[in-house]
């Protein structure tokens, strides 16, 4: 009967390891997909804003004045004066 227990408590202790290993890869799993796609949404967010401020150089190039830039595109006139920074 000690033996018995003994495998039992063997098997439980094994189960919990390899449950405990699936349960640490799927979790791996789901964190590497979540870092991808929070990191595809910042790469189109900077590419947004840097296409915003690209439209923005070249119109207060062609003379447009830094309010009328800011309004049009977004960009705060503070944003506008330190873009080559």
């Amino acid at each position: 009967h000690l033996e018995n227990l003994h495998y039992k408590a063997s098997m439980v202790e094994s189960s919990f390891k390899v449950g405990r290993k699936e349960g640490f890869i799927e979790g791996e799993k789901r964190g590497v997909i979540k870092g991808r796609q929070e990191g595809k949404q910042e790469g189109l967010i900077e590419g947004e804003k840097r296409g915003k401020l690209e439209v923005a150089r070249k119109m207060l190039a062609t003379g447009m004045t830094p309010t009328q830039v800011a309004e049009l595109t977004g960009i705060s006139i503070t944003d506008l004066q330190n873009q080559d920074d």
